[in-house]
């Protein structure tokens, strides 16, 4: 649910508010000489079957810009959320959670065509530099709290041809190199865009 506001012909803005309600259960099944039974109460509990509700609610700003220059886009995001969730209904105390998360995220994307083309379908290459900030009051609970990606890759506009995928517009993949305060890798994604 949300709401969008056109600045002007380049920016505009965006509120809206995600939820999710989750229904957990997990069976547990030890396979070690262990006597349960002399381990204290919260570990008999993370060993036993469990289950449990959760909620989480997500409003989130953001302001987006775009700008074309013939076929070639220049497209800049920037987003922040809050985010809280709450467990009952545990199965046990232990379980029973409750926590905040800010984040805010910026992204720089760059989209081109390259010329090529698969079946008379255009391939469109993108490059793009995304920065993301876990802010307090929880922001060490993951053990970082900054990440940066660098990434690229191609697309394949299927709207102009009839492939039998829905409402899928583009198809692609991408590569990305992420680093960060003690976090770094590569990620490999196929995306489905409409």
């Amino acid at each position: 649910m949300g709401t969008q506001w056109l600045i002007d012909s380049r920016w505009f803005a965006r509120a809206y508010v995600s939820g999710v309600y989750s229904q957990m259960k997990s069976v547990s099944v030890t396979s070690s000489d262990i006597d349960a039974a002399s381990l204290p109460p919260e570990l008999r509990a993370a060993l036993q079957d469990s289950d449990l509700d959760a909620w989480s609610v997500a409003p989130t700003v953001s302001l987006h810009y775009d700008r074309w220059w013939g076929a070639r886009r220049f497209q800049l995001d920037g987003f922040y959320t809050f985010s809280y969730t709450d467990t009952f209904d545990a199965s046990s105390s232990v379980l029973d959670t409750s926590g905040f998360t800010n984040t805010m995220a910026f992204r720089a994307t760059f989209t081109a065509p390259t010329g090529l083309r698969v079946f008379d379908m255009p391939i469109t290459w993108h490059a793009y530099a995304d920065n993301t900030t876990f802010l307090p009051p929880d922001r060490d609970a993951l053990g970082f709290s900054t990440l940066f990606q660098l990434g690229g890759g191609l697309e394949l506009d299927v709207s102009t041809n009839v492939l039998g995928l829905f409402f899928v517009k583009y198809v692609g993949f991408r590569a990305t190199y992420i680093i960060g305060d003690d976090v770094e890798g590569n990620a490999f994604y196929v995306t489905f865009r409409y």
